[in-house]
């Protein structure tokens, strides 16, 4: 612009210093235009030069070349910038829509989206669709917060890169607008376009909003700290409302379990008593009924009020509740000597019990084949079994003699068939070694006759 103003006043200087020249008319608009057209693109091929020797009030050393132009004279320098018209539309085809100056904008909102610390770009087209050329200046609104969510920060996020120059009527400039933060967040700003001379009709101002974002790198903590939180509550609202049905809705007490059946007595004795070790011993348990009973004659208790669940520590605390020493004494005598009975496991739950009695068993329901085996052995005559008659419960005395007289005279025939040798001092010997024999050869004897193999790890 200074160049510009320069240039006008070097012009109008230089015509009232020789007031023998005489300005040049101007034409008529449209031939002034095509006028123009032609002396422009001559010029830029080869310029039009004056020559201006003899004139009067110009200096021997500033005698330059000069170029006619429509409305001023101008220097070479000046026409040596063709890119002041290169957005210049032709001027056959503008027609201005205001007369005066007055610009356009193609947009007044411009808003960025860009990861935080890139830069984002966005153009604004600006056009004068006034008669006059418009100087301009962008000029960004300081300190103001035009939004409620705009963040403040003292460095600068937006800005224009092209600021200030001239643009002609019909001409179209666009203006690169650019925004970056390092922050995150959103950023607003208003810019005013200034003119000189100043627009026909007032001009909004450019609102320019930026959004600076930031990859979500806790996405997969916030989902599993919120499913997390929905389970806690989930969990703490369901006890809630369990609690509040057990609290008002009460569960049927269970019936106590019936003392008289012998083997829910076991089981219940056992249970109560688990942390001693004690066994069921259905003798014990009548002398525990009993010391039981004298107690509460003692305390003067009634029975049917008082409940005992087969723990032992209840009857231990009852007798701590008798007041004459001697009678406590006596309780706790009892107490101690059925309390050692019950720590002796019973024979019948032995494990080497079912053993022995199946054994036993078994030799018991030999015993009349064993007979027979070895009266067989012995040549011995066999048993008569005589079937009494009806009505008829003992033998009388004359069937009583006759059948010892048959049993005397059978042994008699034995006796002879036998020819039993006569006791000699070898058959002492081999008695008195059996005799003297140790009780532990003695019993594997036993277990050998009866067909039953000893374990290698024996009780005995």
């Amino acid at each position: 612009r200074k160049k510009i103003e320069d240039d006008i006043k070097n012009s109008k200087q230089y015509f009232q210093n020789n007031p023998n020249l005489k300005l040049y008319q101007p034409q008529p608009m449209k031939a002034s235009f095509k006028s123009n057209i032609r002396k422009s693109s001559i010029s830029q091929q080869k310029p039009t030069i004056i020559n201006l020797p003899n004139i009067q009030g110009l200096p021997q050393n500033e005698n330059k070349h000069r170029e006619t132009t429509i409305y001023s004279q101008k220097t070479i320098k000046s026409q040596e910038q063709p890119e002041d018209y290169k957005n210049m539309p032709n001027q056959e085809e503008y027609i201005p829509q205001v007369q005066g100056p007055q610009i356009e904008m193609d947009q007044y909102d411009v808003s960025f989206i860009i990861n935080t610390g890139l830069v984002a770009f966005d153009s604004v087209q600006v056009r004068n669709i006034g008669t006059a050329s418009i100087y301009y200046e962008w000029k960004r609104i300081e300190n103001e917060k035009q939004h409620s969510v705009s963040l403040q920060d003292p460095e600068q996020k937006f800005f224009c890169h092209h600021e200030q120059n001239v643009i002609k009527p019909g001409q179209q400039k666009k203006f690169i607008f650019s925004f970056m933060s390092k922050l995150t967040g959103t950023f607003y700003e208003e810019w005013e376009f200034k003119c000189e001379p100043p627009n026909q009709n007032q001009v909004k101002n450019l609102k320019l909003s930026g959004h600076s974002i930031d990859v979500d790198n806790l996405k997969n903590w916030r989902g599993n700290f919120d499913e997390n939180n929905y389970k806690q509550f989930l969990y703490k609202s369901m006890g809630e409302v369990i609690e509040d049905i057990l609290g008002n809705v009460r569960t049927p007490t269970p019936p106590l379990p019936d003392l008289k059946n012998e083997e829910v007595r076991r089981i219940e004795f056992e249970a109560k008593n688990e942390y001693y070790n004690l066994f069921y011993n259905d003798l014990v348990m009548k002398w525990w009924f009993q010391l039981e009973n004298d107690i509460y004659e003692k305390l003067k208790l009634n029975k049917q009020e008082q409940y005992w669940d087969l723990n032992v520590d209840y009857i231990r605390r009852i007798i701590e509740k008798v007041e004459d020493e001697d009678d406590r004494a006596f309780f706790m005598k009892r107490f101690n000597n059925y309390f050692e009975l019950n720590r002796k496991k019973p024979i019948e739950r032995s494990e080497i019990y079912p053993l022995v009695r199946e054994k036993m068993n078994n030799i018991i329901n030999n015993i009349a084949v064993f007979s027979d085996k070895s009266r067989e052995e012995l040549q011995m005559w066999d048993f008569i079994f005589r079937i009494p008659q009806e009505n008829q419960s003992f033998f009388s005395e004359d069937e009583l003699k006759k059948h010892e007289e048959e049993n005397q005279k059978l042994k008699q025939d034995w006796m002879k068939k036998t020819k039993k040798k006569k006791w000699t001092d070898e058959d002492e010997k081999k008695q008195t070694k059996i005799i003297k024999m140790p009780f532990m050869e003695k019993f594997k004897m036993k277990f050998i006759l009866f067909g039953t193999p000893l374990r290698k790890k024996s009780c005995f």
